[in-house]
């Protein structure tokens, strides 16, 4: 919606339909992130440096490569080799556990090294055009720019049964992230590459035969039955429902949050219903009013807004820039 100009009653048609638009995709969902922007990279710029170790081959180096492209097609993030004097950046070596990204996730201040375990994930010929490889890897990157496990969430008791059948270096993984938030509230994002299969750090020697004994993680009814009509990865999937933990895409909301955490410049966002004091038209400190909530988009910008109730808001409005609605599949990752 480009250069309007909106009387009172042609804005609450229009806000009308973007929240029947929301609520259309209220069963959807999304992914769990850092509470905080000072764990997301500054700028969305990740500088990185392959270690020395000769063993780390060329077939490894293309699928980071890849795997990172994948994200940076998504979201406003740039991976640019380390010039040896940027003092944080990732740090991608051999390692013995992995691939893995050791916690906490995102952009550490400070730290230096931030650490990512190839473990010889992708040694193979061209293991660059496996998309369970590649995104096997986009996996641990996703934690490197600060995606946590969708089982993981502060509501993830709503929808998962998790278990404690769990092998000892595991059981870090399957504790909640008090700290993180997750968009949308209500669902996580089973699709998401950020999921676990169900079968994950089982201490059964064959949990897959077994599941409802065996896996770590069980998704709790209703949502089990509905998810598993929802998800469409192809025949890589763990049973019982086929997909969770896929290794193959990006789904719509891993891209959609990724790039509401790094967006782009002249992005804003309103929620009537959020709770922070600060406000800065940003994905995690949005505006809470329509009105303000136009002061702070650029000319020519997006406002993105949570489904809510947005009152005293009509009048003509005239501005140049987009509304969005954050839950519309397929629109929210949009690069300008």
């Amino acid at each position: 919606m480009k250069l309007f100009q909106d009387r009172h009653a042609t804005f609450a048609r229009s806000l009308l339909a973007t929240l029947m638009l929301l609520l259309s995709h209220g069963a959807a969902s999304g992914g769990v992130y850092p509470d905080t922007p000072t764990r997301l990279w500054p700028n969305g710029i990740i500088p990185y440096q392959f270690d020395s170790d000769a063993s780390i081959n060329i077939n490894q180096r293309l699928v980071v490569l890849a795997a990172m492209n994948a994200w940076a097609a998504a979201a406003n993030v740039t991976f640019v080799f380390r010039t040896n004097s940027e003092p944080d950046y990732l740090f991608l070596r051999q390692g013995t556990t992995g691939p893995s990204y050791p916690p906490p996730e995102g952009y550490r201040a400070g730290t230096g090294q931030h650490i990512l375990n190839l473990n010889f994930w992708g040694t193979n010929n061209n293991s660059f055009a496996s998309c369970t490889t590649v995104f096997g890897m986009a996996h641990e990157i996703g934690h490197a720019l600060g995606l946590l496990h969708t089982h993981q969430s502060p509501s993830r008791n709503n929808y998962f049964n998790i278990r404690t059948n769990v092998i000892g270096s595991g059981l870090g993984n399957f504790t909640i992230a008090a700290n993180s938030l997750q968009w949308p509230r209500s669902v996580p994002d089973i699709d998401s590459i950020m999921s676990y299969p169900l079968c994950t750090f089982s201490t059964c020697s064959n949990c897959s035969a077994n599941i409802q004994a065996c896996a770590p993680i069980l998704l709790l009814e209703p949502y089990a039955t509905q998810w598993a009509a929802a998800l469409t990865c192809g025949g890589q999937c763990p049973p019982p429902v086929q997909c969770v933990g896929q290794r193959n895409h990006l789904s719509v909301w891993d891209q959609a949050v990724m790039s509401y955490l790094y967006p782009q410049s002249n992005w804003r966002f309103v929620e009537a219903g959020a709770t922070n004091a600060f406000q800065d038209g940003s994905f995690h400190y949005p505006v809470k009013t329509f009105l303000t909530a136009k002061t702070f988009v650029p000319s020519g910008g997006t406002l993105f807004m949570e489904p809510d109730t947005y009152s005293n808001s009509g009048g003509v409005h005239t501005k140049h820039m987009t509304v969005r609605a954050t839950l519309a599949p397929g629109s929210a990752f949009i690069r300008n």
